[in-house]
């Protein structure tokens, strides 16, 4: 890859409500702008800190979040195959029709206080490249660019009022595609926000910030803590706006960068949380959760829904949209509807995981502080029929009063003991 993506602070973007809001309705709209086949061409390694960036091969092992730090999983969603067919991407802009610089706006629950020091996420697009240094990548596209943000208190459905914008990056000439015809090439951007966990000079951020302490956080909404959903976790969103090619100055020298006529089709990498999927019976399917990535630590994809808002290019809200019900049929593959991202922090430096013997704790207290509001975050989980109610073991789940008691005898368990 030889000209290698730049990256830039910029501002997060914002959101406009249509006269019609959406967040009474929960019903998505079907989505038709079509999905398609992904290869993956590798991983795009940026430290915003020290400048460096190092392009790595699908082939080759994935470099490691900051040297020196053991990076700490805060969230994740990176289940990009969990039908076991191939990874699958969302159409998002087409500009055939004119339908460009749209906003694909995903969100999830997480603890309080959470400091993030390095996140990724995926690049994909039919925009045509080269790639002359026969590397495996894309030489980068002159006047192709995303915006990636990540924002405080939204639990989607055009809930713009909400809403407050934490931190954004703007990458620039960024690789396409050079996948055969029926596949789109993606790419997966590791993004370093400090060079260590001590550095004072970071882009880090913290969200569902509880009590005005900023960790040494670059972006903080001090007491954004918020939790409209009523489950333990607190609320926020993620998006990502792709810049079509001549379009917009994306090196600040007043001259439009790239040509109208290379752009394409841009996507979005559709993932779910990690886990297999199960089937309900009905024609949908739900994921069963690795409890590997302990669910109760609200790290893996917790508070993701099969569902995505759009945005268009003036902020505005258009609606709220699925793929159809994720499904594993045979022939017929209906991708999971949210944004793949993964969320990382310096190990031990924020409250990602209670103490192993501690599983009661489910507002994020560090250290723990059984109370009420744990047993009311519980009862949340299970009136939701999230797969994190599940304590008795039951695969499929099943949800019951066995359940109910087995949390209650975790809680009056205590912690530490």
């Amino acid at each position: 890859m030889k000209a290698t993506s730049a990256l830039s602070l910029a501002i997060a973007a914002g959101c406009l409500a249509t006269p019609a809001m959406a967040s009474e309705d929960r019903t998505p709209e079907q989505y038709h702008m079509g999905t398609m086949k992904s290869q993956f061409q590798g991983h795009i390694y940026y430290n915003v800190a020290t400048g460096e960036k190092i392009a790595i091969a699908a082939t080759t092992g994935v470099r490691p979040a900051a040297a020196g730090d053991e990076a700490q999983l805060a969230w994740v969603l990176d289940n990009g195959d969990p039908c076991g067919v191939g990874g699958t991407v969302g159409i998002l802009d087409d500009p055939s029709t004119s339908n460009i610089d749209n906003t694909w706006l995903d969100w999830g629950d997480i603890h309080s206080d959470t400091l993030v020091d390095c996140f990724s996420f995926s690049v994909a697009s039919l925009i045509p490249d080269v790639d002359t240094d026969t590397d495996g990548f894309g030489d980068g596209v002159v006047g192709f660019g995303t915006i990636w943000d990540v924002r405080d208190v939204t639990n989607g459905f055009g809930d713009c009022v909400t809403q407050l914008p934490l931190a954004g990056f703007l990458f620039a000439t960024l690789p396409g595609n050079l996948a055969p015809p029926g596949l789109v090439s993606t790419y997966t951007f590791i993004v370093d926000l400090t060079s260590s966990s001590s550095s004072s000079s970071n882009a880090m951020f913290e969200l569902g910030d509880t009590d005005s302490d900023a960790q040494s956080a670059f972006s903080v909404n001090l007491n954004s803590f918020s939790d409209i959903d009523a489950d333990g976790g607190h609320d926020f969103g993620y998006s990502q706006t792709y810049i079509q090619p001549g379009t917009q100055d994306l090196d600040g020298d007043s001259v439009i960068d790239g040509d109208v006529a290379n752009q394409g089709l841009t996507a979005i990498n559709a993932s779910a949380p990690r886990g297999v999927p199960v089937d309900n019976m009905d024609g949908t399917w739900f994921i069963d959760q690795d409890q590997n990535v302990n669910p109760v630590t609200l790290a893996n994809g917790t508070g993701s829904e099969d569902v995505f808002d759009l945005y268009d290019a003036f902020g505005t809200y258009v609606g709220s949209f699925a793929f159809g019900d994720f499904s594993c049929d045979a022939g017929a593959e209906v991708p999971y509807t949210s944004m793949d991202l993964s969320l990382f922090g310096p190990a031990g430096h924020q409250p990602f995981s209670p103490p192993m013997d501690c599983f009661a704790e489910l507002t994020g207290d560090n250290p723990p502080n059984l109370n009420l509001q744990d047993v009311f975050a519980y009862l949340a989980l299970f009136n939701a029929n999230d797969p994190a109610a599940e304590l008795t073991g039951d695969d499929p789940i099943n949800l019951n009063l066995q359940d109910v008691f087995a949390y209650l005898a975790l809680f009056n368990a205590g912690c530490g003991k």
